[in-house]
């Protein structure tokens, strides 16, 4: 290591102390059994050294090597979570590793796991068909990090077999904490379909309707058409989801809201 000193400093009596930056001396350094050494100069004469006894380690080296294993650019089949890992990064003190998933490249809103010495993290609530991007992150000890390249993975959804329903929503149960979205997806007999179908949601009794979608074409419901209630307030119960002049009806569940 090569020696750094702090300069002069004039001590009129009590406690003197200096501010040393380290990184103006050792840039990018991990080191262990540093000491620090003080001599007096009464102007003519300099005391001995008196070195302190206690070592201490300086560390502004980021760790290396950082890297992740799966999922790297590929196309997978429909999850609803998949399990990030990654390789240990090199460092000389202990590390901690937090993961990141967004559908931005730039990760501007992303899902990030705690900081923790796991190198695997399950992600949750994935949409189909969505292009997601993720990175891992490494921390040592003094709170230097870096992140990984950034790796993505494609949620592909399976193809629709039209000849098994009508009328579908996913999720058909949901509770009050969750999202208050749906999808709703129609196929059947391709021949005899529609151009578009009108969507309707009401209670349990058919007396009150909570929402008249209008006409909504095939095609977007071929695909699925996002039902966003976070506005109605709905509380716990039944409601059905008409498609057609009530030809085809499904039901949704909403549990634990008052």
């Amino acid at each position: 290591m090569t020696r750094a000193d702090s300069g002069p400093e004039t001590f009129t009596g009590g406690i003197v102390s200096f501010l040393w930056n380290s990184s103006a001396n050792m840039i990018n350094a991990e080191i262990t059994n540093v000491f620090v050494r003080l001599m007096v100069n009464d102007g003519s004469l300099n005391s001995d050294p008196v070195t302190n006894v206690v070592p201490f380690t300086i560390d502004n080296l980021a760790p290396r090597n950082v890297s992740g294993i799966w999922p790297g650019n590929v196309v997978t089949n429909l999850q609803d979570h998949i399990t990030l890992s990654a390789t240990s990064a090199t460092d000389a003190n202990a590390l901690t590793y937090m993961f990141q998933v967004d559908d931005s490249s730039g990760f501007s809103s992303p899902i990030s796991s705690d900081w923790s010495t796991s190198l695997t993290w399950d992600t949750s609530d994935l949409e189909p068909d969505t292009l997601y991007h993720w990175r891992v992150a490494a921390k040592d000890s003094f709170g230097n990090i870096t992140f990984s390249t950034t790796y993505s993975f494609f949620n592909k959804a399976p193809e629709t077999d039209f000849s098994k329903f009508n009328l579908r929503i996913r999720p058909n149960h949901i509770g009050c904490d969750d999202e208050k979205q749906v999808r709703i997806l129609m196929g059947g007999d391709i021949a005899n379909r529609k151009d578009s179908y009108h969507i309707q949601i009401f209670n349990i009794m058919g007396t009150r309707i909570i929402e008249d979608l209008g006409e909504i074409p095939f095609s977007k419901l071929q695909k699925g058409y996002t039902w966003d209630f976070s506005d109605k307030n709905l509380k716990s119960g039944i409601y059905i989801i008409y498609a057609g002049e009530n030809k085809f009806r499904k039901n949704l569940y909403i549990q634990g809201c008052k």
